[in-house]
């Protein structure tokens, strides 16, 4: 969701030009020396100021921001002011909320609230606690007091019936129980705030409000309502010349069409949004563009146009200094750089990833960037790393709810033991991975573990435990038909696929008595499979069932699922467990009606 709502900074003019030089001098004693140089100046009218540019800069520039709350520290401290102390706290928690430092803001902001009540400063209460807090309070999960602090500021502002300030405490109490999963009582307080804000002309908070009933709209999977809000916003924001604001709604246009598998229309929008970024002055949201359409050409088998974007992708967010973003490109750069067979570039390019996310401290992609790395090198048979980087991700995966990634790490482990010649131990890995998944549940991944399973156990001479495993892995093939599945986008799956077939082939060839007739049946269904899977791989966006309205429908449904559980399963381990579990369910229920219509339609 966007950030809480604040109040917006009004110009001045009392010290501007000393608190710009401070805000740029990176050398502490010189700014200390700076703000000496200004100790003539009336304090609290200064800190004010400062105060200002920090509300102004903190998500522009937040080391800019840091050095003015700074200032406003030093002043105040030697100031007899306690308003002016109050103050210099509110700039420090905005600063250390904008670096995640949740904690430390909530104690700044109380300290500010002590002072404010003691002096019967009733509106600076009401001010300090609708905005910052809340939002500390929710990235602490302090829901209870958030609310308590809410009420608090609702009271203070109904008492003065001031609207303005209640519509934005309603956006920010929305993201509180966005938070919490309570998606349509957050989406009629954004209603709420949206329709006084556009009552008052505050167009900048009308966007945010579009942006958070978006937001809230796909959480809901109502995608026809989030993109409805969306253009809506495009709309606004162009009527009320906010031309970066207009980039943003238009980048999240096809980011929709992009999360529900319709390749073709996002694709065109994406190259139509990054035109407009780059004219109106958005890097940001331009090399956005290029990050999802290299995550679409690699879903696609595309992958040098992939390399290309995700290398422009880098470029843009390096100059911007986005360590997440550029971990995201150089993931993308690595893998599509494997699939080339560029081997000792990808390894350099999955490091530097790694590197990023590990300073990120983000867990889950510095997890998947072992899996990714793993699945290379096992590609280009370098098994002792390979084993190492999966065992790694596995103690994440392990751990969290994750159970597909899981799956597929004692998947991989499977495969390196048979390639090492040890069956038995291959056979455990197998039985573990399909142990991890719930019935139903990621059939891609049941489907590898059958077919690996069926492997290990030919090796072992068990024909007919072999047999029933390919089985089982044909049957959840035939099951998926051309569904486009997310989760398995980005990891090769073909070879699998004919795998499966040349198993049961060789078995029905095999035997004491061999069955032509049915290893023939396998040789036709393979022949089709791999025609099926060339069609849906040429055509952006299509199915092989397209002819089926329905069957279409459900696919761009899966797909819309399958990319909020890839985005969720991006973040934190331990957060998001009911939201994750609800998605799975919905994938699986709507996968049970895909095979229901399928069976019929073959009727």
């Amino acid at each position: 969701m966007s950030n809480l709502v604040m109040d917006k900074p009004a110009p001045h003019s009392v010290g501007s030009r000393l608190a710009l030089r401070i805000a740029r001098e990176p050398d502490a004693s010189r700014r200390r020396s700076l703000i000496r140089s200004g100790s003539d100046r009336n304090n609290l009218e200064f800190i004010e100021y400062l105060y200002r540019e920090v509300v102004r800069l903190y998500h522009v520039d937040v080391t800019q921001a840091e050095r003015l709350a700074e200032a406003a520290r030093l002043i105040a401290g030697s100031s007899k002011d306690k308003l002016a102390k109050a103050l210099a706290y509110r700039a420090e928690g905005h600063v250390l909320l904008a670096r995640g430092r949740y904690k430390s803001a909530v104690e700044r902001y109380g300290k500010a609230l002590v002072i404010y009540r003691q002096g019967g400063q009733e509106l600076e209460v009401g001010r300090t606690l609708y905005s910052g807090p809340l939002q500390a309070l929710i990235y602490l999960s302090r829901y209870e007091e958030a609310f308590t602090w809410a009420a608090e500021a609702r009271a203070i502002f109904e008492a003065r019936g001031d609207r303005l300030r209640l519509a934005r405490l309603d956006s920010n109490v929305g993201n509180i129980l966005f938070r919490q999963d309570r998606f349509s009582e957050a989406l009629q307080l954004y209603r709420q705030a949206y329709r006084e804000l556009r009552r008052q002309n505050q167009h900048k908070d009308v966007a945010v409000a579009l942006h958070n009933i978006a937001t809230c709209s796909i959480s809901l999977n109502d995608f026809n309502q989030a993109l409805r809000t969306y253009q809506q916003a495009r709309t606004y924001c162009e009527q009320s010349a906010m031309p970066l604001l207009a980039a943003e709604a238009e980048y999240n246009i096809a980011y929709l069409h992009y999360l529900r598998g319709e390749y073709s229309t996002a694709l065109q929008l994406y190259a139509q949004t990054r035109a407009r970024c780059v004219e109106v002055g958005d890097p940001y949201h331009a090399a956005l563009s290029d990050l999802d359409r290299s995550e679409i050409y690699l879903e696609l088998n595309l992958t040098e146009k992939a390399l290309d974007l995700a290398d422009s992708a880098y470029d843009g967010f390096s100059a911007l200094n986005m360590s997440y973003e550029q971990g995201k490109a150089l993931t993308n750069l690595a893998i599509s750089s494997s699939r080339l067979g560029l081997m000792d570039s990808a390894s350099q390019l999955f490091r530097k990833a790694r590197v990023l996310f590990e300073q990120e401290k983000n867990r889950p992609w510095s997890a998947l960037v072992d899996l990714h790395e793993a699945l290379m090198l096992y590609e280009f048979e370098q098994d002792a790393r390979a084993e190492r980087l999966c065992r790694s991700a596995l103690l994440f995966y392990s751990e969290s709810l994750l159970s597909g990634k899981a799956a597929l790490c004692e998947t991989l482990l499977a495969r390196l033991k048979l390639r090492s010649g040890k069956p038995q131990a291959a056979v455990e890995n197998c039985v573990a991975a399909i142990g991890r998944l719930e019935p139903g549940a990621v059939p891609i991944q049941s489907c590898r573990g059958f077919f690996v399973l069926g492997q290990a156990q030919e090796a072992l001479g068990d024909t007919r435990g072999a047999l029933q495993s390919y089985r089982k892995a044909h049957r959840i093939l035939e099951d998926l038909r051309s569904q486009v599945h997310a989760d398995g986008a980005k990891i090769a799956f073909l070879k699998d696929k004919l795998g499966i077939y040349e198993g049961l082939v060789w078995i029905a060839l095999g035997g004491r008595d061999s069955d032509l007739r049915t290893a023939f049946n396998y040789i036709e269904q393979a022949k089709s499979r791999s025609l099926v899977d060339l069609v849906a791989s040429d055509a952006p966006g299509s199915s092989g069932d397209a002819g089926d309205s329905r069957l279409e429908n459900l696919r761009r449904d899966l797909l819309w699922l399958q990319h909020r559980i890839e985005l969720e399963e991006a973040k934190d381990a331990g957060q998001g467990h009911d939201r994750l579990k609800k998605l799975h369910d919905e994938s699986r229920r709507l996968e049970r009606q895909w095979r229901r219509i399928a069976r019929s339609v073959e009727k």
